[in-house]
């Protein structure tokens, strides 16, 4: 909460619904509401800001 916020596109990934957090605070899962949506995993250790 010291730090500012990381911002990232998600591209188009429509829907977003969850989201979990990994035990090192630097990956972040996000899924989508339908059936068989994509996992997409974001890795703040290279991930570029907005």
């Amino acid at each position: 909460m010291n730090t500012r916020p990381k911002r990232v596109s998600l591209g188009n990934f429509k829907n977003a619904e969850a989201i979990a957090f990994g035990n090192d605070t630097r990956m972040v899962v996000v899924t989508g509401e339908n059936k068989h949506s994509p996992l997409l995993l974001i890795d703040f250790n290279g991930a570029p800001a907005e």
